[in-house]
């Protein structure tokens, strides 16, 4: 079947099936509600077309051209689009399961609310990509390239992105739930209001990174790089932070609460009205940090270092300092233990 057979079915509303179009150029038709069933369409020009509702049910897309599409409204399940070209694509409510993207470029594509499963990005380009409200479950990003792209509002189950390029991307009120992000760099972007817990940030670096009212509890952050990061209200409860670097940062109103922050560098950061009850500081560097009305109560302080620190009403009630160096750290009207609240804990023990 030519191209113009291909066309006349398509004019008749027919299903094009069993039919290789390897090659063909479709490009800038209007193929809303299209059915192909177990073609080959490797190397198919669909550049500029219409791809709303278009079916594709067993057939192989790779390497297609998909240039400026719009494929909204799909339903794709277990197709192949290795090393298709999606660059300025545009799709909304697509539904994607079980497919491959791997080496497929989505470079400055808009993809929203939309739904990836078990769906594979290895190696994908997303740079400069706007993602809104989309979903990726289960999905792998690993080698991707997501330079300077926007995810706004979006979902990350289950995901692993190893070596994926997460260097300048923009990341607002987006969730990351279990995914494997160890060692990723995330320096020169934004991570503002990212749900992040359960996810594995070890070795990761976010140095200088705006990560404000984000949540990391229960989120493996040891050996993490957040040197100059800024993290006001940012909340690290039973985080792993074991000898991540926070120094230099601004950590105001940041809750410690119950983490694991042994060996962790925090010198010369603000942390005035954080929260540390419970936390495990042991062998801690707090060296002329900022400390003022921080809560520390409960928190192991064992051969900490607050040499030069500022701990004006902090509130050190009950604090395990065995060994502790406080050279001369600023305890101006800190609150040590008090006796009655310790009575009152201890009571019915």
């Amino acid at each position: 079947m030519d191209r113009n057979a291909v066309l006349a079915a398509i004019e008749e509303n027919k299903c094009v099936e069993g039919i290789d179009l390897s090659g063909m150029d479709f490009s800038g038709l209007d193929l809303t509600g299209v059915r192909f069933t177990d073609c080959v369409m490797r190397g198919v020009n669909l550049s500029g077309c219409t791809l709303a509702r278009t079916g594709f049910d067993g057939s192989d897309l790779q390497d297609a051209i998909l240039h400026h599409v719009d494929f909204s409204d799909v339903l794709w399940m277990r197709l192949s689009f290795v090393g298709a070209n999606f660059s300025q694509s545009h799709c909304t409510g697509a539904t994607v399961v079980e497919c491959d993207f791997s080496n497929a470029i989505f470079a400055e594509a808009n993809v929203e609310k939309s739904v990836f499963d078990s769906t594979k990005f290895t190696g994908a380009s997303l740079k400069e990509s706007h993602i809104t409200q989309t979903t990726f479950n289960n999905c792998t990003l690993n080698n991707a390239q997501l330079t300077r792209a926007k995810l706004q509002q979006s979902v990350f189950l289950n995901t692993t992105l190893a070596h994926a390029d997460l260097r300048e991307i923009n990341a607002t009120k987006v969730v990351l739930r279990e995914c494997k992000l160890a060692n990723q760099d995330f320096t020169g972007g934004c991570f503002v209001m990212v749900q992040a817990g359960e996810s594995d940030f070890s070795g990761a670096n976010f140095a200088q990174v705006d990560i404000s009212q984000s949540n990391f509890m229960d989120a493996n952050l040891s050996n993490a790089n957040f040197e100059g990061a800024r993290g006001i209200a940012t909340l690290f409860t039973k985080a792993q932070l074991m000898g991540a670097n926070l120094s230099r940062g601004s950590f105001d109103m940041a809750d410690f609460s119950l983490a694991d922050l042994r060996q962790c560098s925090l010198t010369n950061s603000s942390l005035t009205m954080s929260r540390f009850m419970h936390a495990n500081c042991c062998a801690a560097d707090f060296c002329n940090t900022n400390l003022q009305h921080a809560n520390l109560s409960h928190a192991k302080l064992d051969a900490a270092n607050f040499d030069k620190a500022n701990l004006t009403q902090a509130n050190l009630h009950r604090v395990h300092e065995n060994h502790v160096i406080w050279g001369s750290a600023n305890r101006k009207a800190a609150l040590n233990t008090d006796p009655d609240l310790a009575e009152a804990e201890d009571f019915g023990k």
